[in-house]
């Protein structure tokens, strides 16, 4: 819309009839006050951020700490429970020596958190408390150790006797085997005898009946000997050794009974090799008895240290209690001032923006908003009309008039002229989106159909249409290479009596192609002194774009840093406004490498891109900065 250039110079005088200021020194001035107020701000802000980091350093450098040594304190108090079966259990000497280690290794840590917490500050006698039971538990450790090695010895010397109790009970009964064949020989022979003696027949039959009673009674015996070795308490011990006592008593009577010369006789010494691994301090039940109670009185020495272990929970959890009220409590009051901090920030901004606003507006005046919005040229106003680098002229009555000094095109010239207008109008887009990720896609497809109806009302009359669609597929999933075609297309035309004004057309951006000017290409119209020509956008355009986006070597995927590069391609032609030239289809192409950027902010990219291909009255522009991805 063009502004009239007398309003804006009337309003200044009457404003501020008396000011020299001017423009410049009027922004300075207006700028300053904004600054001076952002100061303000900056030093409140200060001070609570002051206080603010003064709690923090009190959280980090104490409180935090203090309750991460505490919930340290608490796991390893837990692990020091749960190792005492395991070191109680040890199967050898070298898991006993690597339970012990790992152990003491626990007991030493939670010394160090102790000596942590009394440094950072806690209740002393809590503390105190504290410090007692973990000196008695790291003594009841080395009284599990002890009793975990007695068990190991005891069960050792278990299993010895118990392999001496198999090769005896075994050589008894090969003995014992033999002894039973040479007495029913002796007695096969006396009843086959010609000479046949029932007195020498009846002692060979009594002497094969004691030998069946003595191997019957010898292996009773030799089952409560394995029967006490396996046994899981003292009671069913005594029971064993007793029912062992017994079949022995009754084997060595029976034995007694058999004569000299009798084919028994050879299984006397077997017996006694047998009976007497259960005689001694290294008999079979004393061995067992012995391993029994060491294992009675580790485990009570385990069951103490649970409850040495359960007192101090009880001492930790009053102590994490206590600091996490602590920190609770610098965490509210943090909290408490962040939010009055935030307030009274939101409060001055609000206050600056206001009066900001309300200085600009009442002291400044309207006519500085008015005159950043004009050039002059040659003593003519000229007026931004909505199109990069193109104004308008008007003369101090505002109306518009050709200057041979001003080196504009009528047709922008005549779009002012027509100013105000009103642009009434619909709009529908389809979009179709398969995209995997918006900030750094690797496959699928985004698709956007649109068109828009200008007509009901106002003063544009038009239909429009846009298709554009981009396909991302990866390439190479071990390099990480993703392959991007992109392609677009637009037509727009009048119809009734409203011929398209140049605002309507469109104009290329780096969407459409890279490497030339935002409405740097397409259709243009001659400068009134026929020096230059104004882009003034087309009726019609069709773009392409092929790129190849890639990781960049020795930089961290963390960053978020991908390379790129692409060829573009594309046309802008046709145009409704009178004096149009280059109307006609030429294509452009470029070609260029570029960087992009998942940042917070959302996915940016930085292009650098050659025109290939373009016409003379194209603008080009290398360097471009954008976003990465537009869906």
């Amino acid at each position: 819309m063009g502004l009239q250039a007398d309003l804006g110079k009337k309003f200044w005088r009457a404003k501020a009839p008396g000011l020299t200021l001017g423009v410049r020194g009027s922004l300075f001035l207006a700028f300053a006050v904004i600054a001076g107020m952002a100061l303000v701000i900056s030093a409140g802000a200060s001070l609570m951020l002051g206080q603010l980091g003064g709690m923090m350093s009190e959280l980090s450098g104490r409180d935090i700490p203090r309750l991460s040594a505490s919930l340290q304190l608490s796991a390893q108090s837990a692990s020091l429970s749960t190792q005492g079966q395991a070191l109680l259990a040890s199967e050898s000497e070298a898991a006993l020596a690597e339970r012990t280690a790992q152990m003491q290794a626990t007991q030493r840590i939670v010394g160090e958190k102790l000596a942590e917490i009394a440094r950072l500050g806690a209740d002393k006698s809590v503390l105190d408390a504290m410090t007692e039971t973990s000196k008695n538990i790291g003594d009841m450790v080395g009284s599990i150790g002890s009793a975990a090695r007695e068990r190991l010895e005891t069960s050792a010397l278990r299993e010895a006797q118990a392999a001496a109790l198999r090769k005896a009970h075994g050589d008894f009964l090969s003995a014992a085997t033999l002894a039973m064949l040479d007495a029913q020989t002796q007695m096969n022979a006396i009843l086959g005898s010609a000479n046949f003696s029932q007195s020498d027949a009846l002692d060979a039959a009594r002497a094969v009946d004691l030998l069946g009673n003595i191997v019957t009674d010898t292996n009773l015996m030799a089952s409560g000997m394995t029967a006490g070795l396996a046994a899981t308490s003292s009671d069913a011990l005594a029971a064993a050794q007793e029912a062992f006592e017994a079949k022995k008593k009754s084997v060595t009577y029976k034995l007694g009974e058999l004569r000299k010369g009798d084919a028994g006789e050879t299984v006397r010494e077997p017996f006694a090799r047998l009976a007497a691994l259960a005689e001694g301090k290294t008999g079979v039940f004393k061995v067992r008895q012995k391993e029994l109670d060491a294992n009675d009185y580790g485990q009570l020495i385990v069951e103490e240290t649970r409850k040495l272990n359960r007192g101090l929970d009880i001492s930790v959890k009053q102590l994490v209690d206590g600091v996490q009220a602590e920190t609770a409590g610098l965490t509210g009051l943090a909290s408490q001032r962040i939010s009055l901090a935030t307030m009274v920030m939101l409060v001055l901004g609000a206050l600056t923006l206001v009066g900001s606003a309300l200085f600009v507006w009442l002291y400044v005046g309207r006519s500085i908003l008015a005159r950043i919005r004009m050039l002059s040229c040659d003593g003519v106003v000229l007026v931004p009309v909505g199109l990069p680098s193109t104004y308008a002229q008007r003369d101090a009555d505002g109306n518009g008039v050709p200057d041979a000094t001003c080196n504009v095109s009528n047709a922008i010239i005549q779009g002012v002229n027509e100013s105000p207008w009103i642009k009434s109008s619909v709009s529908a887009n389809l979009v179709y989106n398969t995209i995997d990720d918006t900030k750094n896609p690797h496959y699928g497809i985004y698709a956007n159909l649109g068109s828009e109806f200008a007509g009901l009302g106002g003063d544009a009359k038009f239909y429009k249409f846009t298709a554009r669609a981009s396909v991302y597929q990866t390439l190479s999933d071990e390099l990480d290479i993703v392959g991007v075609l992109s392609g677009g297309a637009g037509y727009i035309s009048s119809y009734g009596d409203k011929d398209l004004r140049i605002f309507d057309q469109f104009q290329n951006n780096d969407r459409m192609i890279r490497g030339f000017e935002y409405n740097g290409i397409g259709p243009v119209a001659a400068r009134q002194n026929g020096d230059g020509f104004d882009h003034i956008g087309g009726t019609t355009y069709f773009n392409a774009s092929a790129e190849a986006q890639f990781p960049l070597p020795l930089v961290p995927e963390s960053l978020g840093l991908r390379g790129a590069v692409f060829a573009d391609a594309a046309t802008l032609y046709g145009s409704e406004v009178a004096g149009a030239l280059g109307t006609d289809m030429k294509l452009r192409a470029s070609a260029g490498v570029g960087l992009l950027w998942a940042s917070p902010f959302g996915p940016l990219r930085i292009d650098y891109a050659i025109p290939l291909k373009k016409e003379d009255t194209d603008k080009t522009q290398e360097f471009n900065f954008g976003i990465s991805t537009r869906f």
